[in-house]
């Protein structure tokens, strides 16, 4: 699976994105697309435990 900018996925992302930024700030959408979305679920899962990092993904994620 492949989940590039401007699909569904990413647009539900942006959405919610926006939303958020009215409460806390700057949000960055980033999409990391490969291995049905291993990769980003990969890179979340490692990141700092400073509670700002989200991962939005299929159900195949």
């Amino acid at each position: 699976m492949h989940y590039p900018p401007g699909r569904p996925l990413d647009i539900a992302a942006r959405t919610l994105a926006e939303r958020v930024k009215e409460s806390i700030g700057n949000v960055v959408v980033e999409n990391r697309s490969g291995t049905g979305g291993n990769l980003g679920a990969d890179l979340v899962a490692k990141s700092p435990l400073e509670g700002q990092t989200l991962l939005i993904g299929a159900v195949a994620t």
